[in-house]
């Protein structure tokens, strides 16, 4: 199973453009004038989160001006600097894209929202699930049908989709869904009559002179423009491949490439109501009750965020984090993108989405303190205990990479969540049992021994139950799950890579743990000797020798 990071801010996205219009002709408005820039009082705080590992780009916009667009750190180890016409992944963003197209097709009455998927994809015969069902995650299709970079036709999707029994009925339930949304996809290339990519391009993603908005990250049509290398956990993986494809385990649920500037571009041809119909446009932006999902995006207030509006984020396996915020009433949105899990752009959204949207001071990133080159070489060096490691490295200032049995102690949960992550692991063991992951991770060692768990984290708002995995041969591997919340596999790497975190000096001589948001978590690493000691929030210490 590839991984998925889950859209841990709010959801999904979709939105909008107007009854009858010419999508061709009409396509996305520009954001604003191109004159830019960022005011001092803005661009000084928001760059500051680089020191504590973010890199992407920014772009409020309210009114049709530009507050601020602004690009932090680099695009690559080369030095390129990332700009608002850097392109990034947008990841399950691309969801409210595909919803959108649908929206229009409704509009253009080739399809409704009452029309059973079955009545168009009979292949899917039996299932009864709406259009509408499935464009609010209550289809009861499960979260993914094949990986998201596995080679999949339409034809052999739809198969494996056929052979899944629902989660529940039509209507009864909810479940963030990336295979409902593939269905989407399929649906739009059916009723259109044209290969899916080409439908959401005429229809959403070509601006007023007919040129194209944005792309495809992997395959065609691809997004032009300089592109973000991505990171993962250090390491690099890409820029995307041009000859990829066909993707239909992703397809309609991820894919998507474009700058900051073009998605916010695009809410703007939403808000403006060049894209859909004033009702789809209601339906991409109501929810019932006020709050939660939307046909495409989720609508969130307080004490969530300062002020009700829409939001969408995604990530993935290319290693970036795309995040926007969308205010109707007060015409404001917000786009972050970062292409480094070090800091993702949903926490210097969540850090800063009050001020940027109140008027307040924006907040600094914590101050990271240069490491004395004498303490840092007394503890360079790979720790190892059973089942994990820690290993103290020299770049980025300084940095640990840290897996399995050594998680708990550099990355504790928090208190509130300790019952919580029990639950988690035994409903990890559990899926792994009742789902195909024990085949899927038979194909990969041999038949296996042993399952057993070793430490289960929160990173990226997300619970990862670590597990050991052992065959009948000897082989071991450390894998990471996260389940959605119906309790079903939503996310895995299989082998897990170590979490990589950067090191800040304190008064005392030590090095404090950045976490992933961008803070000290309050664990430390002391030099002891030949070895090291963690420093836990509580003052608990664990000696490691090398």
């Amino acid at each position: 199973m590839a991984p998925r990071r889950i859209i841990a801010l709010l959801a999904v996205a979709l939105l909008a453009a107007a009854c009858g219009s010419d999508p061709a002709s009409e396509g996305v408005a520009p954001t604003a004038d191109d004159d830019g820039g960022c005011p001092d009082d803005l661009a000084g705080p928001l760059s500051s989160w680089e020191r504590v590992g973010f890199r992407g780009a920014v772009l409020l916009v309210e009114g049709g001006e530009v507050v601020c667009e602004l690009g932090v750190g680099t695009a690559d180890d080369e030095g390129t600097p990332i700009t608002v016409d850097t392109v990034f992944s947008i990841g399950s963003v691309t969801k409210s894209i595909t919803a959108a197209t649908v929206l229009s097709m409704v509009d253009d009455g080739l399809v409704a929202l009452e029309t059973p998927v079955a009545e168009v994809l009979p292949e899917l015969a039996g299932r009864e699930a709406t259009v509408e069902d499935v464009l609010r995650h209550e289809g009861g299709f499960g979260s993914t049908h094949a990986a998201d970079t596995a080679t999949v036709t339409l034809d052999e999707a739809l198969a494996l989709i056929a052979e899944e029994e629902p989660l529940f009925a039509p209507g009864e339930d909810v479940s963030y869904s990336n295979t409902g949304y593939t269905v989407l996809a399929a649906i739009i290339e059916r009723v259109a009559g044209q290969p899916f990519r080409d439908a959401v391009r005429e229809r959403m993603l070509t601006d007023a002179d007919g040129a194209p908005i944005g792309g495809w990250w992997h395959g065609e049509p691809a997004a032009a423009g300089p592109r973000a290398v991505g990171y993962l956990d250090g390491r690099e993986v890409g820029t995307g491949d041009p000859t990829a494809g066909p993707r239909w385990g992703l397809e309609g649920a991820g894919g998507i490439a474009m700058t900051v500037r073009e998605l916010a571009g695009w809410a703007s041809a939403l808000d403006d109501g060049e894209l859909l119909s004033p009702g789809s446009v209601e339906l991409a932006t109501t929810a019932p009750g006020g709050e939660g999902e939307t046909v495409g995006w989720v609508a969130a207030g307080p004490p969530l965020v300062p002020e009700a509006g829409l939001f969408s984020a995604g990530g993935g396996g290319t290693g970036h984090n795309v995040v926007i915020g969308w205010w109707p009433d007060a015409d404001r949105t917000l786009v972050m993108a970062s292409n480094d899990d070090a800091m993702r752009a949903e926490a210097l959204f969540e850090r800063t989405v009050g001020a940027l949207v109140s008027g307040d001071a924006v907040p600094e990133a914590p101050e990271r303190g240069e490491v004395d080159a004498d303490v840092l070489a007394d503890l360079v060096g790979e720790y190892v205990v059973e089942d994990g490691s820690l290993a103290v490295l020299d770049d980025d200032g300084a940095a640990a990479e840290v897996s399995g049995a050594l998680l708990p102690a550099v990355l504790p949960l928090p208190d509130e969540l300790v019952a919580a992550a029990a639950e988690h692991e035994a409903l990890v063991l559990e899926q792994i049992e009742v789902s195909d992951e024990r085949e899927n991770l038979e194909e990969a060692i041999g038949e296996l021994d042993d399952v057993r768990v070793i430490a289960t984290v929160f990173v990226e708002n997300e619970l990862r139950t670590h597990v050991a995995i052992t065959s009948t041969d000897g082989t071991e591997l450390v894998a990471w799950f996260a389940l959605e919340p119906n309790g079903e596999l939503a996310a895995a790497e299989v082998p897990a890579p170590p979490i990589r975190l950067l090191l800040s000096a304190r008064a005392d001589g030590s090095l404090a743990v950045v976490a992933t948001d961008g803070a000290p978590n309050g664990v430390a690493l002391r030099p002891d000797g030949d070895g090291l000691v963690v420093v836990g929030p509580d003052g608990t210490e664990l000696r490691l020798a090398r």
